[in-house]
């Protein structure tokens, strides 16, 4: 093909079109992509469809509540996402974002814990800067999480330590730490020793998608496990659990545990040992380290819990 039929296709093929085919082909929705571009459903259509004149192919065909791609797309689908890679750095990332007039959605991952004591201020201070964005926690589970953060179904997980590979980038925004919780009418014999914490019954909380707690380790080191009565993938449900069970006891973040001490649910124990801290931190992946948006909302939740850390910012 000689260089002049070749600059004559480059002209009719608009890198914002790739853009656009990688975000469907990646989030099998033309909404979801439309949210995640922050652009119209029908701006989203209408490249699509110019993309399928181009290629002389139906690209994407509806299937169930989203879009599956044709074999021409997945054929396609390796090497424009190699271009988009190529080009996001230099080129995509620096399209400026605008928070005063974004409408787009903001799509987090948060332990229930972390909806209890840090969406809440988080929200406060995201609408008041940006008053026309959606904020969406995600509802993943597993390596489903890594899935997310990958292909821009979530923007950013707030969680504690946890294993992911190395394109997804991590910052410690604050050190929480851990209480030991009963009825506000068990009676113990306090301070609990470590020997006494391993004899008595426990709801045990064991998230979906484990965090790395500090809190079976040092149990091994002495030769001691807890006695797992009940459990649970959910924070929240401790506090009626042991209304419930006077007898048990649980191990669960302070600022969880003063939320429903204040409700007068439970109380703390006293005990002559304590857990190590356990650091809280944003993950988001490599790819979109350098994308406005995200640097935006890194920094936001960097700012909403500064009061929290001693992490400097990134």
């Amino acid at each position: 093909m000689s260089r002049h039929a070749s600059s004559g296709i480059l002209r009719r093929l608009d890198l914002n079109l790739l853009v656009v085919f990688d975000a469907v082909l990646r989030l099998g929705s033309i909404t979801r992509a439309a949210d995640h571009l922050d652009m119209t459903q029908s701006a989203v259509s209408h490249a699509i469809n110019r993309l399928r004149d181009f290629f002389g192919d139906p690209l994407f065909v509806r299937s169930g509540k989203g879009v599956a791609p044709t074999s021409r797309a997945q054929d396609l689908g390796g090497t424009i996402s190699s271009i988009i890679e190529l080009i996001r750095g230099p080129l995509l990332t620096q399209a400026a974002f605008d928070p005063s007039m974004s409408e787009r959605t903001i799509t987090l991952f948060f332990h229930d814990y972390g909806e209890l004591v840090i969406l809440p201020a988080f929200a406060r201070r995201v609408r008041s800067a940006a008053p026309h964005l959606r904020i969406k926690v995600a509802q993943v589970r597993g390596e489903d999480l890594e899935r997310g953060l990958e292909d821009g179904s979530v923007d950013l997980a707030i969680s504690g330590p946890a294993a992911f590979s190395g394109e997804i980038l991590q910052q410690r925004l604050f050190v929480a730490k851990l209480a030991v919780v009963a009825s506000k009418d068990a009676r113990f014999a306090e301070p609990l020793t470590i020997e006494d914490y391993a004899a008595i019954d426990q709801i045990v909380v064991r998230p979906s998608r484990p965090d790395r707690l500090p809190i079976d380790s040092p149990l091994i080191d002495w030769g001691l496990a807890r006695r797992e009565a009940i459990v649970t993938p959910y924070t929240m449900a401790v506090p009626s659990l042991l209304v419930a069970n006077p007898d048990m006891i649980a191990t669960v973040p302070a600022e969880l545990a003063d939320v429903a001490v204040g409700a007068g649910l439970i109380r703390r124990l006293a005990t002559t040992f304590q857990f190590p801290d356990v650091p809280i931190l944003q993950f988001w992946h490599r790819r979109y380290h350098s994308e406005h948006f995200n640097v935006w909302l890194r920094s936001m939740m960097r700012e909403t819990l500064a009061g929290r850390t001693a992490t400097p910012p990134q």
